[in-house]
């Protein structure tokens, strides 16, 4: 565990340094030190999900404030909602970042954002043809689950354990992935 938290440190205070030397080198880096590839793919998928929870906080507290200092009119605006929003928004955000990662894992930086980038357009693509989906279709159903999300108090239960199953199955596969990389 104390692997992990100084990894997460890692990513936050000295990879920043390295980014101008391409990620090549940061590769070589995390493999030469003391923890195992395991680490650095947890080390990875926590301080990604702490950027993330950091991206969702500033509004929420940002919103919180401005409840607090706004208008009648702005306070009398349910911060329930607001709080759900953040929620769906994060679970889509989350969903995104477990689909991408062990692409990221198995092949390296650019090349594993093209793949994932080449395999979701060739998703669109299929689901477009299959199901004879529009885009406005797509957006219309998005809308209509997002709506529903936020309707019920317990509604966003079952994605969140489902976004939290594809997580698991991500750091699996990433784990995997990265200890058959070659160093």
């Amino acid at each position: 565990l104390l692997g992990v938290a100084f990894l997460i440190a890692l990513f936050f205070v000295v990879l920043p340094l390295f980014q101008y030397l391409g990620p090549a080198s940061i590769e070589r880096f995390l493999w030469a030190l003391p923890v195992s590839r395991t680490q650095i793919v947890l080390g990875r998928y926590l301080s990604a999900l702490a950027g993330l929870a950091l991206a969702l906080v500033l509004p929420l507290s940002l919103a919180w404030v401005c409840h607090g200092l706004g208008t009648q009119a702005f306070r009398q605006a349910p911060m329930a909602d607001l709080v759900s929003g953040l929620a769906l928004v994060g679970l889509v955000w989350c969903t995104v970042l477990f689909l991408f990662l062990p692409f990221h894992f198995r092949f390296g930086g650019e090349r594993g954002l093209g793949y994932f980038l080449g395999t979701g357009l060739v998703g669109c693509i299929a689901m477009v043809l299959i199901h004879g989906w529009s885009l406005a279709g797509m957006v219309e159903s998005f809308i209509r689950f997002g709506s529903t999300m936020l309707d019920g108090g317990t509604a966003l239960l079952r994605p969140f354990l489902g976004v939290l199953a594809l997580g698991a199955a991500s750091l699996g596969l990433s784990v995997l992935f990265y200890r058959r990389r070659m160093a």
